[in-house]
Order: structure tokens, then C-alpha cells, then sequence
């Protein structure tokens, strides 16, 4: 019994002792307000959001979005960064982050379209013949 006891007792001092590499943080993006609200439905939005984001490492990163081929804003040498932007979209956007020439995205952040009214089917006339 008593050597039962010395090997879970060594066991427990042997696992407590041993720590893990610490994890690497994850990229994190942050878009601000995450919606914006049109009176009908097809109707642009307006709104200023801001952008903001961290990386574990520093680099040169881009700030991308799916309204234009060209980076928005690139930041040399920094681990994050944030700014503020004017948008006028009638669609869903989503934003990314990546290090210079590369496509690969390493955070992403999403402005989503909401509406008032939504459209209506095809117009009704107000006259009528018969």
C-alpha cells in the first residue's frame, strides 16, 4: 500500500512539474459595429466601422476586404493595428488580414447588411382596366 501511495504521490509531483509550451495566441479581428441596417432591401448602407486586429508575430500586414482587389491599409513592422473606414455597400463584407504578398488570409472579420423593409416581389400597378 505504502508503495502505491510513493507512485501516485511521484506521479502527481512528475506531472505538475512538466508544463506545456505555452500555446501561440490566435490572430483576432475585430470590425465594429458588425452590422449595418438600410431602409429597403437593395439599398446601399453607409457606416464608418473600425478594424481592429492583433497577430502573434510582427510583420508587414494588409488589411483586405471583398469590396476591392488593393489592400485598404498595410502596416509595416507591427503586430496589430487598427483604423476606422467609411463603406457604402449594398452586400455582406468581409475583411482579412494578410501578411504582405500573400493571399492567405490569417484573421478575418465580417460586416453583415441588415434592412428595414425587405423588397417587395414585382410591383403592383395602381390601374387597371377592367
Amino acid at each position: 500500500m505504502k508503495a502505491l501511495f510513493t507512485l501516485l504521490f511521484t506521479s502527481y509531483l512528475f506531472a505538475n512539474s512538466v508544463s506545456a509550451a505555452p500555446a501561440t495566441p490566435e490572430p483576432t479581428m475585430s470590425v465594429q459595429p458588425a452590422h449595418c441596417v438600410a431602409m429597403k432591401q437593395g439599398n446601399p448602407c453607409y457606416i464608418t466601422v473600425e478594424i481592429s486586429w492583433n497577430m502573434h508575430d510582427t510583420g508587414h500586414y494588409c488589411l483586405h476586404s471583398t469590396m476591392q482587389k488593393q489592400p485598404i491599409q498595410c502596416w509595416q513592422n507591427q503586430h496589430g493595428g487598427q483604423t476606422e473606414i467609411d463603406i457604402k455597400t449594398s452586400k455582406n463584407v468581409a475583411f482579412s488580414i494578410r501578411q504582405f504578398n500573400n493571399e492567405t488570409p490569417l484573421a478575418k472579420g465580417f460586416l453583415k447588411l441588415a434592412w428595414v423593409y425587405k423588397k417587395k416581389g414585382k410591383p403592383r400597378t395602381s390601374w387597371r382596366l377592367f
